[in-house]
Protein backbone atom coordinates (compact mmCIF):
# COMPACT_ATOMS: atom_id res chain seq x y z
CA UNK A 1 0.00 0.00 0.00
CA UNK A 2 1.51 3.51 -0.95
CA UNK A 3 2.10 6.32 1.97
CA UNK A 4 -0.83 8.15 0.75
CA UNK A 5 -3.15 5.07 0.86
CA UNK A 6 -2.03 4.57 4.26
CA UNK A 7 -2.76 7.92 5.38
CA UNK A 8 -5.79 8.35 3.70
CA UNK A 9 -7.07 5.06 5.26
CA UNK A 10 -5.68 6.42 9.00
CA UNK A 11 -7.44 9.48 8.66
CA UNK A 12 -11.11 7.22 7.76
CA UNK A 13 -10.15 4.74 10.54
CA UNK A 14 -10.05 7.94 12.78
CA UNK A 15 -13.09 9.47 11.51
CA UNK A 16 -14.61 6.12 12.03
CA UNK A 17 -13.63 5.90 15.40
CA UNK A 18 -15.05 9.06 16.32
CA UNK A 19 -18.17 8.58 15.18
CA UNK A 20 -18.40 5.08 16.87
CA UNK A 21 -17.50 7.21 20.40
CA UNK A 22 -20.07 9.70 20.10
CA UNK A 23 -22.69 6.46 19.08
CA UNK A 24 -21.28 4.96 22.67
CA UNK A 25 -21.97 8.23 24.44
CA UNK A 26 -25.25 8.18 23.45
CA UNK A 27 -27.16 4.69 24.44
CA UNK A 28 -30.27 6.56 23.85
CA UNK A 29 -29.85 7.42 20.18
CA UNK A 30 -32.42 5.88 18.24
CA UNK A 31 -31.31 3.04 16.13
CA UNK A 32 -31.89 5.00 12.66
CA UNK A 33 -29.32 7.27 13.30
CA UNK A 34 -27.14 5.41 14.60
CA UNK A 35 -27.30 3.30 11.44
CA UNK A 36 -27.00 6.06 9.51
CA UNK A 37 -23.95 8.11 11.24
CA UNK A 38 -22.08 4.29 10.72
CA UNK A 39 -23.35 3.97 7.12
CA UNK A 40 -22.30 7.58 6.09
CA UNK A 41 -25.56 8.75 5.72
CA UNK A 42 -27.93 11.58 6.40
CA UNK A 43 -31.19 11.20 7.48
CA UNK A 44 -34.06 13.31 8.74
CA UNK A 45 -33.91 14.41 12.46
CA UNK A 46 -30.40 14.51 12.49
CA UNK A 47 -28.18 17.33 14.61
CA UNK A 48 -25.55 19.37 12.64
CA UNK A 49 -23.06 17.28 14.97
CA UNK A 50 -24.84 13.92 13.60
CA UNK A 51 -24.85 15.02 10.50
CA UNK A 52 -20.81 15.93 10.26
CA UNK A 53 -20.22 12.98 12.24
CA UNK A 54 -22.10 10.97 9.29
CA UNK A 55 -20.44 12.71 6.66
CA UNK A 56 -16.74 12.95 7.91
CA UNK A 57 -16.54 9.13 7.49
CA UNK A 58 -16.97 9.51 3.61
CA UNK A 59 -13.50 9.99 1.58
CA UNK A 60 -13.26 13.19 -0.16
CA UNK A 61 -14.31 10.79 -3.96
CA UNK A 62 -17.48 9.88 -2.33
CA UNK A 63 -18.70 13.48 -0.83
CA UNK A 64 -17.94 14.91 -4.26
CA UNK A 65 -19.74 12.13 -5.86
CA UNK A 66 -22.96 12.69 -3.63
CA UNK A 67 -23.24 16.55 -3.85
CA UNK A 68 -22.80 16.75 -7.52
CA UNK A 69 -25.76 13.94 -7.33
CA UNK A 70 -27.49 16.33 -5.37
CA UNK A 71 -27.70 19.41 -7.86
Amino acid sequence: MGETKKKQQKQLDERQARAESYIAGYPKLSKKIKKAILECRIVRGMTKKQVYLSWNVLPESEKKKLVVSLH
